[in-house]
């Protein structure tokens, strides 16, 4: 998908701290560690709507591309 890599902040739920994720995590419903404290995060997309919404913007996006002539 187009926004696989774009960053996003998380806010570390047990020291507050702030790091970037890939959206491609959140996603596949991954686990990462926070940079500062090692506390473990594990994104849940229990009803698959962000899965559903990054699906739908990648579409489009593609579409757009594809009508300014952009497209592959």
């Amino acid at each position: 998908m187009l926004f696989d890599c774009t960053l996003i902040p998380v806010d570390c739920q047990k020291c507050g701290y702030i790091f970037d994720a890939q959206m491609l995590d959140v996603r596949l419903g991954c686990q990462v560690f926070c940079p500062a404290c090692k506390s473990l995060t594990i994104f849940v997309d229990e009803d698959a709507s962000a899965h559903a919404a990054f699906k739908q913007v990648d579409q489009d996006v593609k579409d757009l591309m594809e009508s300014i002539g952009g497209g592959s």
